[in-house]
């Protein structure tokens, strides 16, 4: 407890190792969340994030945990002022009125096709998921 404290005025009457310290730990757990999304495949849709937020929030390049990718960024940025919160509001595939689950189930896929040039597993594992995740909650309800 002593020692916490001891450090703690340290830190206060030497801000500048504060900072050092915040610095190396900012940039290991940043490289460490780096190699994760390379290892999930998520690297390309990152800096695609990156491409949007930085284009619609103004997120400086130095906070940015990916380097930005235009080229995704702009196909991302343009599905979501098109097709609005996961789709929500997009228009280009019907009316969502008075649809039953099969017509949703197929329209939410035929949406999702449109990302198998960008994000391939993502976009052909998500119809599989949807479908094994609607009979888990059938049976779950029945239980």
């Amino acid at each position: 407890m002593q020692k916490n404290r001891e450090e703690s005025l340290e830190n206060f009457a030497h801000p500048g190792k504060l900072c050092t310290k915040f610095t190396k730990n900012y940039v290991k757990n940043l490289t460490a969340l780096q190699r994760e999304l390379k290892y999930l495949g998520l690297w390309k849709f990152a800096g695609a994030v990156m491409y949007v937020l930085h284009e619609t929030l103004g997120l400086p390049e130095e906070k940015m945990i990916a380097p930005i990718n235009v080229n995704e960024g702009r196909f991302l940025l343009a599905e979501i002022m098109q097709g609005g919160n996961f789709g929500q509001y997009d228009t280009r595939l019907g009316s969502k009125e008075n649809e039953g689950k099969l017509h949703r189930y197929l329209r939410m896929s035929l949406r999702n096709l449109r990302f198998v040039k960008h994000y391939p597993t993502e976009a052909l594992s998500e119809p599989l998921f949807r479908t094994w995740f609607a009979l888990w909650k059938k049976i779950q309800c029945s239980v």
